[in-house]
């Protein structure tokens, strides 16, 4: 059920900015809702809304819900609506601006049957000693020592090589792990190096040409980055995904195909979603279970 934001008062405030953002908090929420009201994976539904605003709100106001804006003067009524398509349950946040502020008025959610999607999850581990491994091939056998570190949708690379002789090259980069819109009947997981950088050390002489070795190196390096590193983890979690995807549908009784909804990395685990594209309906299961383990994605 959508939910007023309003709090109570009588609308006063110690400035304009503030009165205007106490008087949002009155407004009427006529309708907020979604037809249908719950949907499978991939599914779409249309937001509706129509609220009323306080009649002793003089300003231009503006309504968001999911991206989609409506303007119009108070006092009066306003509505819209707009479809989305939903890959988890999702909370849509009924949002009032004037031109000085702006406050969510009102929530919606709506609940996807997650009940038939399937969780993995792996020691993060696994994944950054996947990608020591692609690396030290990557640099055939050169490295005097790495780490590799998980962190919140990204892994963290650090290493040294060893060059000839004495002299070495510090390296550093970061892998940044996103789900591109899963909305599109299945997410495609994107790779991307950023803030490669290289730091060479020279002996004798060589010493001088440091600077400019380096940012030789970084150019060399960020090639070797895009190019081997990158779809070397790329493939791995493709293959993750798809080896599940692929059980997943052998033991589904319809043998639907199931696609890629989610990735979350952290510090100790790496999970993922899939979800089957086609539908079974809602008949005899628990709002709760439709909306599965995931905590609900918040547009606003």
């Amino acid at each position: 059920m959508p939910t007023n934001g309003g709090n109570g008062g009588d609308g006063g405030g110690g400035n304009v900015a503030q009165q205007q953002y106490e008087l949002l908090g009155f407004t009427q929420i006529v309708n907020f809702s979604a037809n249908p009201p719950q949907v499978s994976p991939f599914g779409t539904t249309t937001l509706s809304w129509e609220v009323r605003w306080p009649s002793n709100l003089h300003w231009e106001v503006t309504v968001r819900v999911a991206g989609n804006e409506v303007q119009g003067l108070s006092p009066g009524t306003l509505s819209g609506s707009a479809t989305v398509t939903l890959d988890q349950t999702t909370i849509f946040g009924l949002t009032a601006k004037t031109p000085l502020v702006q406050r969510v008025i009102g929530v919606l959610t709506v609940p996807v049957n997650e009940s038939e999607c399937k969780l993995s999850s792996f020691p993060a581990f696994g994944l950054t000693n996947q990608i020591k491994q692609a690396i030290d091939q990557a640099l055939q056998g050169r490295l005097s020592g790495s780490t590799v570190t998980a962190g919140d949708g990204t892994i963290s690379i650090a290493m040294t090589l060893n060059l000839q002789g004495q002299d070495t090259m510090d390296i550093s980069m970061q892998l940044v792990i996103q789900v591109e819109d899963p909305t599109r009947t299945g997410g495609q997981i994107v790779v991307t190096a950023r803030g490669v950088a290289a730091d060479v050390h020279l002996s004798g002489l060589a010493s001088l040409c440091e600077g400019a070795c380096s940012q030789i190196a970084q150019a060399f390096m960020t090639e070797i980055a895009n190019n081997q590193i990158v779809p070397g983890v790329l493939q791995g979690l493709n293959d993750q995904v798809l080896k599940a995807a692929a059980a997943a549908k052998t033991a589904d009784p319809q043998h639907r195909d199931f696609v890629l909804t989610s990735l979350t990395l952290t510090s100790t685990e790496l999970t993922f979603v899939i979800c089957p594209t086609g539908t079974s309906g809602f008949e005899n299961i628990p709002l709760t279970q439709l909306t599965g383990n995931r905590p609900p994605k918040v547009v606003r």
